[in-house]
């Protein structure tokens, strides 16, 4: 059972009944759903084309870019070759992340960073994705598509463990 954080003072959000400034920055899109910053991707595997995964993050309220996890499935060919053609001109040598991504995880394979291609942090993609993990990556992640209305430096993780955000409305 849920605690109702409603106030008189303040109109509650109509997709939780809470009020609006229970979760400031934070980003929504449905439930199951988030937005995250693309920050990498992976070279492609098998048959494969284009890339494997999106590597993803977020910013913290201090403004730091955190790693989030991967998005590799949700995505055809075309939507594959269109991604990569936007990541292309973003390529950077040097890893975006404040911090690294841990390269091994009980969810999917190690993340191999030989493998890796960063970009500078501008483009956000939508995904939908089971709860986070006790680690705090994304768990299950499927790629939904890249959000132009949106600027990847608004980007957060809310953090309300009353809300259990991370699976009603996956801003986590």
């Amino acid at each position: 059972m849920t605690a109702d954080l409603r106030t008189s003072e303040t109109p509650p959000n109509p997709i939780l009944g809470l009020p609006d400034h229970a979760h400031a920055g934070c980003h929504y899109t449905a439930p199951g759903k988030r937005i995250n910053v693309v920050v990498g991707w992976t070279d492609p595997e098998g048959s494969r084309p284009y890339l494997g995964s999106l590597l993803l993050g977020y910013y913290t309220e201090s403004g730091e870019l955190i790693y989030a996890g991967r998005a590799g499935n949700g995505m055809r060919a075309t939507e594959l070759r269109r991604v990569h053609e936007r990541l292309q001109p973003l390529a950077i040598d040097t890893m975006p992340l404040d911090r690294p991504p841990p390269r091994d995880s009980r969810f999917g394979s190690p993340l191999q960073l030989s493998r890796v291609h960063w970009v500078r942090p501008e483009l956000v993609a939508e995904v939908t994705f089971l709860p986070w993990t006790d680690d705090g990556l994304l768990r299950q992640v499927v790629y939904q598509g890249l959000r132009e209305d949106k600027l990847a430096q608004d980007v957060r993780r809310c953090r309300n463990s009353a809300l259990q955000c991370p699976v009603s409305l996956g801003c986590g």
